[in-house]
């Protein structure tokens, strides 16, 4: 059975030596305190400790699935102006981007550059609720 030296060196910094029988051992820490000085050494016996590997599962959570948005459904050659629309259930991912109020902005390179002007519809002329000038 192999055994190992714990010690200290005389400059006090931990150290070890393995030796393969309990003779070479001793004499090894007869060595250290007849030759080197050293007072502090200890033995130890080594046996193996037998271990064993296991498989592991890890249980992770799911992602969410995507929110469902309500649009209404409404017959094209049925519908009347007094009947209630069919609600039908519809996945965000399915609508398109820019009817989505969690849709991303646009990006500043996609808009057109403001000159500074703004036309009639900007400020209501075109529908007669602005007051213009002129």
């Amino acid at each position: 059975m192999p055994h190992m030296v714990i010690f200290r060196t005389a400059d006090g910094k931990p150290s070890y030596h393995q030796a393969e029988v309990l003779n070479e051992a001793i004499r090894f820490v007869e060595h250290l305190r007849n030759e080197e000085q050293v007072n502090d050494a200890r033995i130890f016996a080594m046996a193996e400790v037998p271990i064993e590997f296991k498989v592991q599962w890890r249980v992770e959570l799911a992602p969410p699935p995507p929110p469902v948005v309500q649009v209404p459904v409404v017959a094209p050659a049925e519908a009347s102006a007094a009947d209630e629309p069919e609600m039908a259930e519809v996945v965000a991912s399915d609508v398109p981007t820019e009817e989505r109020a969690d849709a991303e902005p646009a990006e500043y390179s996609e808009l057109a550059p403001y000159d500074g002007v703004q036309t009639p519809d900007e400020v209501g002329v075109a529908a007669g609720t602005g007051t213009g000038t002129g």
